[in-house]
């Protein structure tokens, strides 16, 4: 009975809230709902009825599942199903970004940008992954000629995020993805081929990046960004949509078949993780908290100052989930809400669901504010940190690896060439000038 309410109120929230948004902010509503419901609810639902948990089983025969809970009640279904009605419903009154000094700081981001500024920033963060990657013996080897199987794959992958360093990690993952989509903006005003064929260099040059350090999802995730700002452009209408969510899936299926050393079992069993690899944690987190384990404390990113909880809540679950998994610490991936219960319980849950839906307001706005590729390029990927709110905690979206703060960090880049730049250019106009009048004087 509680299923059936919650997915009556989750429906009708999601078609009153989108009727009732402009397209700017209807674009990370749907980024967010969609990407929550392929991932995790789906999946999940297929887990909480007995049919779809035996297939569930079959399909992880390593997982242990013996304690957890098979009594699905209200708690199950109110954490996977509250993200589709409490954010959708709150983002309708939250108007705290609207007003007059949210547009005046957000304004000064429309600023013009040289073309000689995006070819030195774009160089400077191509460069410094090219160099770090050969400091530390890995350029030119990819997933494609490593030559190991799945585990000596994964391994290579877990010791490159120790040796690369959050840097690297940042460029690929967000920095240049942002540098790519204000390209994408110039396409539409200022000669198309040309900037299409930067953004070609950009996308094979991050095909290689993520080959080289053995991911297989985060070039979907680039394509998610240029997707988006394709939506905005007005470029792709939403029947072209299915068409892209099966060429994804289709994706991270090639991309498996490769890290798996060319397994077609492994290719096959990918496309079903896209329906269990996100839900298949979600029974874990409501058994095990706080029932197993109490709730951890509240993450707001202090760790480094000695606030915060000691216990990575993932990496537990992963824990139980797959007891005999020695050979490497996998992380087990939840939502952000489902980790915020993990943290704090409902009421912890329900204000990350509230802050989520103010995010997405925000990034409306930004939407509506966007005169410049600049602005746009971080409208971009402001909606892929909303697709993060669906497979990770929110401090994670905003300070790991694959956080928004490193589109923030090409923007300041950017916009710090932009300013030297200039003052370079106006201090030689002016010595230019001075020689002219000493010569004419």
């Amino acid at each position: 009975m509680s299923f059936l309410i919650l997915l009556t109120v989750s429906i009708f929230s999601i078609i009153i809230t989108a009727k009732r948004l402009d397209r700017y902010t209807r674009i990370p509503f749907f980024v967010y709902n969609g990407f929550y419901i392929l991932t995790v609810v789906i999946g999940g639902i297929i887990i909480g009825f007995p049919a779809g948990e035996q297939l569930w089983i079959i399909s992880h025969l390593s997982m242990d599942t013996s304690f957890v809970n098979k009594d699905v009640g209200f708690k199950y279904w109110f954490l996977l199903l509250s993200p589709l009605f409490i954010p959708n419903i709150s983002l309708l009154y939250l108007s705290i970004f609207r007003g007059k000094f949210s547009r005046k700081y957000i304004n000064y981001l429309n600023i013009p940008i040289s073309k000689i500024t995006v070819f030195i920033v774009v160089g400077m963060l191509i460069g410094y992954c090219v160099l770090t990657l050969f400091q530390h013996g890995q350029l030119g080897t990819t997933m494609l000629n490593a030559g190991g199987d799945y585990q000596d794959n994964i391994i290579s992958r877990t010791n490159l995020f120790g040796t690369l360093g959050n840097l690297f990690f940042g460029i690929v993952y967000m920095s240049l993805p942002m540098m790519a989509n204000y390209c994408l903006y110039q396409m539409k005003f200022d000669r198309f081929w040309y900037w299409l064929l930067i953004i070609v260099g950009i996308s094979l040059t991050l095909l290689f990046f993520y080959m080289s350090i053995f991911t297989k999802s985060n070039l979907l995730i680039y394509f998610i960004s240029m997707f988006v700002g394709a939506i905005y452009i007005g470029w792709v209408k939403g029947r072209h949509i299915p068409f892209f969510l099966v060429g994804g899936v289709i994706l991270v299926g090639v991309q498996e078949f490769f890290l798996a050393d060319q397994d077609t079992l492994d290719f096959l069993l990918s496309i079903s993780n896209v329906l269990f690899r996100m839900a298949s944690s979600h029974p874990y987190y409501v058994t095990l908290f706080p029932d197993v384990i109490p709730f951890v404390g509240i993450d707001l990113g202090l760790q480094r100052f000695g606030i915060g909880p000691d216990i990575a809540t993932n990496m537990e679950v992963m824990n139980y989930m797959y007891p005999s998994l020695t050979w490497v610490q996998a992380t087990a991936s939840a939502a952000a809400h489902l980790v915020a219960f993990a943290e704090g319980g409902y009421a912890w849950s329900i204000v990350t669901l509230l802050f989520i839906g103010a995010i997405i307001s925000f990034i409306g706005y930004v939407g509506r504010c966007v005169r410049t590729p600049i602005l746009f390029a971080c409208y971009t990927q402001l909606n892929i940190m909303v697709y993060y709110f669906t497979q990770s905690s929110v401090v994670s979206s905003f300070t790991v690896s694959y956080g928004i703060k490193w589109a923030f960090f090409a923007l300041v880049l950017t916009l710090f060439v932009e300013t030297i730049l200039q003052s370079a250019v106006k201090g030689f106009g002016n010595k230019i000038l001075t020689i002219r009048i000493k010569n004419h004087g």
